[in-house]
């Protein structure tokens, strides 16, 4: 899961089993150091992908970087285009 602070930056909760097992020892990680997100939206459902609208247009998506369910989503983004940007 990933979150949207108010101070523009995104975080990421570990998976849910973790907070079920251990919720006092459970805390977020900050994804990259950049604090301009505006938007955030999970698309999916069991393992879902999250896209995010950074200040400057820009989208992003976190994807899992393989058809396995079992691993971790990437903490790199994957650039999907600009919404600023003229076709």
């Amino acid at each position: 899961m990933i979150t949207l602070r108010s101070d523009g930056t995104l975080w990421e909760w570990p998976p849910l089993w973790n907070l079920i097992r251990n919720p006092g020892l459970v805390k977020p990680s900050q994804l990259g150091t950049y604090s301009g997100w505006i938007a955030l939206h999970s698309i999916g459902s069991w393992l879902p992908d999250s896209v995010a609208l950074a200040a400057d247009g820009s989208l992003w998506v976190w994807k899992d970087p393989s058809d396995h369910n079992w691993l971790a989503p990437s903490r790199k983004p994957v650039y999907l285009g600009n919404i600023f940007t003229a076709r």
